[in-house]
């Protein structure tokens, strides 16, 4: 394919899947691309690369291949277990975090005054990943100037439980 620009040929996808390690479904998000940082600005030399992310993401480390074996898998498992969050960001990281940061912010203020209602099914764990996605376009259509804006379109969601059950709050689970 040819482009404009070289940074049009950019690729970004995150890709989930549950993993059965030690007696447990245990989450993983793969980053495939060829971006070379969260700049968006320049693609990486070497092409497409893959990582995990959620090992790296929980201990602030570089992503290693090696965090596919059982002991880094299974402090994922521990982490979330233990009730840790691991939150992601797509599009325009900085706006992205900003918005995450605060809505989770009130969130820990709700729990903290023990108001915050259960979190107990697929629809209100997507209705938490999709708010900082809608909040950043919402901010984005309303104020960027022409051809400033990163993050746009309809949101779209999908959750898929250990057990293989499809939830989506945007008709992508074949019309859920």
């Amino acid at each position: 394919m040819s482009f404009y620009r070289p940074v049009d040929a950019g690729i970004g996808i995150h890709f989930s899947a549950y993993e059965y390690i030690g007696g447990y479904w245990i989450p993983e998000l793969f980053l495939i691309s060829n971006w070379a940082d969260t700049s968006y600005s320049w693609l990486r030399p070497e092409g497409i690369g893959l990582s995990r992310e959620t090992y790296h993401t929980i201990r602030k480390c570089p992503p290693l291949p090696e965090h596919r074996e059982d002991q880094y898998r299974l402090a994922v498992h521990d982490y979330l277990f233990r009730g840790g969050l691991i939150f992601y960001n797509n599009g325009d990281p900085v706006m992205f975090n900003s918005a995450a940061n605060a809505i989770f912010s009130g969130m820990m203020i709700l729990a903290e005054r023990q108001q915050l209602a259960a979190i107990d099914t697929p629809e209100k764990h997507l209705a938490i990943v999709r708010s900082p996605v809608e909040l950043v376009s919402a901010i984005q259509r309303k104020f960027c100037q022409t051809g400033g804006r990163v993050v746009g379109g309809r949101p779209h969601d999908l959750a898929v439980t250990p057990a293989g059950e499809l939830s989506s709050t945007s008709g992508d689970a074949g019309g859920a």
